[in-house]
């Protein structure tokens, strides 16, 4: 499943936009960043293997959309589509 959401041949990019996946100010920043842009989040998918748990959310804008997954361990990545990826390079994390 995740192998298919971060395809490069599918015209998508992914990166990482939040080092922590749970309660913390920079969570607490990305997500007033959707919010104020005027994003829209949907639940999607949500898995659990062991300690690990993948949330999978849909954030749309128009006709914009994306992919958050808050993965236990990972922190938060977004995976759009090549040509949106400039809309969110300031919430990127530089790694």
């Amino acid at each position: 499943m995740l192998n298919k959401l971060f395809s490069k041949g599918n015209n998508q990019v992914s990166f990482l936009v939040c080092d922590k996946e749970y309660d913390s100010p920079e969570l607490k920043d990305l997500l007033a960043w959707f919010k104020n842009g005027g994003w829209s989040f949907e639940e999607k998918n949500w898995y659990l293997a062991g300690s690990q748990e993948i949330t999978v959310y849909e954030v749309t804008k128009g006709n914009i959309t994306a992919q958050l997954v808050f993965e236990t361990y990972e922190g938060v990545t977004l995976s759009t589509s090549s040509e949106n990826e400039h809309l969110f390079s300031e919430i990127r994390v530089n790694t």
